[in-house]
């Protein structure tokens, strides 16, 4: 089985965890992947990486961070989560096999989402 876990930042705020859950169902719907799931890096936010990968099924997660860069959420704080070395992107946490994407900022289709920001306004 195949799973993707998505990372977001964490917000206390509830439209946040609203929003993951949008893309999480559209990913669904998709039936590109056998479950998906979603977590969050920031600290006291639930779950955490580790405790969903721990709830899922799959033995091998690909892990998605929707955030902007490799900053240290990317490159310490996640591969911690799975006991990986700083930097680290894939290896063995829980019997699963874990492969940690890079962020989605620089992806293109981000670029096409902040045009078509604009692009909703004009109508």
């Amino acid at each position: 089985m195949k799973g993707l876990l998505i990372v977001g930042h964490g917000s206390e705020k509830s439209h946040y965890a609203k929003v993951m859950e949008i893309h999480k169902e559209r990913i669904e719907n998709m039936g590109i992947f056998d479950e998906v799931g979603i977590c969050y890096v920031a600290r006291n936010r639930k779950p955490t990486p580790d405790e969903a990968v721990k709830r899922m099924k799959s033995d091998v997660i690909y892990v998605v961070p929707i955030l902007i860069s490799k900053g240290i959420h990317f490159t310490e704080d996640l591969p911690a989560f799975f006991n990986f070395k700083p930097e680290q992107r894939e290896g063995e946490f829980g019997g699963k096999r874990i492969v940690i994407c890079d962020p989605i900022g620089e992806d293109r289709f981000v670029t096409l989402a902040i045009v078509n920001a604009v692009f909703k306004l004009l109508g």
